[in-house]
C-alpha cells in the first residue's frame, strides 16, 4: 500500500472519486508546502512545480492496482507525471505535454488552492 495526494476529480463528491478511490482508505486533509501553480483545463486542473501556492488536497492509501489504474486515468508519463511529496504520490503536469502559460491560473484564497468541479 502506498499513499496518493488528490486535488482535483478525484476528490470526494467530484466526478472520478468513486470510480476509482470509493475502496480506498482515506486518510486526512492536508495543505502543501507553497511550491506549486494550479490551471484549469477546463474540466480538471493541472498541478505545475513551478509557483509559489500551497494546494488543498486529499490523501488516499491506496493499493497497487489502484494506482495503476490512477496512472492510466492520468494518462502518465504524457499528461502527468508523479512526485513523491512528503511521503505521498502527487500527479504533475507534464510540461512537455501542457503548454502552461496558456491555461488559466486557478486563484488561491488566503495563499491555498483548492480545486472544484462544481462550479455554479
Amino acid at each position: 500500500m502506498t499513499h496518493v495526494a488528490v486535488y482535483g476529480t478525484l476528490k470526494r463528491g467530484e466526478s472520478n472519486h468513486d470510480r476509482y478511490l470509493s475502496h480506498s482508505e482515506f486518510t486526512m486533509e492536508f495543505t502543501t508546502l507553497p511550491k506549486f501553480t494550479m490551471r484549469n483545463a477546463g474540466f480538471f486542473p493541472v498541478l505545475f512545480c513551478n509557483g509559489v501556492h500551497s494546494i488543498q488536497v486529499e490523501i488516499y492509501r491506496v493499493s497497487a492496482p489502484t494506482l495503476r489504474s490512477l496512472d492510466l486515468l492520468e494518462s502518465v508519463p504524457f499528461m502527468y507525471y508523479r512526485i513523491l511529496s512528503d511521503n505521498y504520490w502527487l500527479y504533475v503536469g507534464q510540461p512537455g505535454y501542457w503548454n502552461e502559460n496558456e491555461l488559466p491560473l486557478v486563484q488561491p484564497v488566503n495563499g491555498v488552492v483548492s480545486w472544484t468541479g462544481k462550479r455554479t
